[in-house]
């Protein structure tokens, strides 16, 4: 009888421990424009990071309410799950609910997440949540911090270019959680045929489209190689690479946005990417090196890389880094 009553206390205790493990966070919504969407916006946050907290520490799926979720938004959510679970260990986020020009939805940007990969190893996102007109969670990604990206907001020079950049931060945000889910579609579809792919110091060049009406000429750059790949051949190789891999992790840093002197619309922009990929079957692979990107936002609906380019670091001095200068765009 005595085993018995240990017993019972060794599960009560083991019970008591679980729930110390979890963490409720309240969300504050610091400016909105609309308060009814900012009170249905909170419980829907709250609920999924609950939904997080609890999968995470029984190491399970989140069950995600639906009153709280779009289909599109639930799916986002299991799509990164499935990569790398995470859950907040902050009692308290606060930020804007800031609405978005390009599709009239609303945002959340700073919810520190800390992820756990296949390895074991931990490391931190910063999550973003979109939020629909009824309040709930239309999409999840890992995008900007809200300084950065408040600050690349505030350098613009007129209202349109204002909507350009959040236009581009949040295609920035959906290029880097496509390869955390490993969505060769997004990336297929947001390359041009006429795109340059420089990767270190080589250079891919894809050929225009016929009709397409402008014309990207190269670097003329006599330190810099290039050869030629098709399309088809480069998302072929990356196609490659998240089939080896379990797990993908690109992280952005020090970004710059800036438009183009003689063609509007166009934009460069320069980050500092850090890549981890991650298999249990073999050794895994990190760098890290200068990442650019020739944007064209001319049809703002469907904005399409031209250029991009990566460089590793420890190669590519300073004053070697590739941006929009070396390129000539004829319009």
């Amino acid at each position: 009888m005595k085993y018995f009553s240990s017993m019972i206390v060794l599960i009560l205790m083991g019970y008591s421990t679980a729930i110390a493990q979890q963490i409720n966070t309240k969300i504050e919504i610091t400016s909105t424009l609309n308060e009814v969407i900012k009170q249905q916006a909170i419980a829907s946050m709250e609920g999924a990071l609950e939904a997080f907290q609890v999968a995470y520490s029984a190491g399970t799926r989140p069950e995600l309410d639906t009153s709280f979720f779009t289909p599109h938004g639930r799916d986002a959510v299991l799509e990164l799950w499935s990569r790398a679970p995470f859950r907040c260990i902050y009692t308290v986020l606060d930020g804007p609910l800031l609405r978005r020009s390009a599709d009239g939805l609303f945002e959340f940007r700073g919810v520190t997440l800390h992820l756990k990969d296949a390895s074991g190893a931990s490391f931190r996102e910063e999550g973003l949540f979109i939020v629909d007109q009824k309040g709930r969670i239309a999409d999840f990604k890992f995008g900007l911090d809200i300084q950065t990206y408040t600050q690349i907001l505030e350098e613009r020079k007129d209202v349109q270019e204002f909507r350009h950049r959040q236009v581009i931060l949040d295609f920035v945000d959906n290029f880097r959680t496509a390869y955390n889910r490993k969505d060769i579609s997004f990336l297929e579809d947001v390359f041009s045929e006429n795109a340059l792919i420089i990767v270190g110091r080589v250079i891919r060049v894809k050929e225009e489209h016929a009709g397409d009406g402008q014309l990207l000429t190269g670097l003329g750059n006599e330190r810099v190689e290039y050869i030629k790949h098709s399309k088809q051949e480069y998302l072929a190789r990356l196609h490659s690479v998240f089939q080896r891999n379990e797990f993908i992790k690109v992280e952005f840093d020090g970004i710059n946005v800036y438009e183009h002197a003689e063609v509007p619309g166009i934009y460069g922009v320069e980050l500092f990417q850090y890549w981890h990929s991650y298999s249990t079957r073999r050794t895994g692979y990190k760098d890290e090196g200068y990442l650019f990107l020739m944007i064209d936002l001319r049809n703002i609906d469907e904005p399409v890389i031209h250029v991009r380019t990566w460089q590793p670091k420890e190669e590519t001095p300073r004053e070697a880094v590739i941006n929009l200068s070396n390129f000539r765009v004829i319009d």
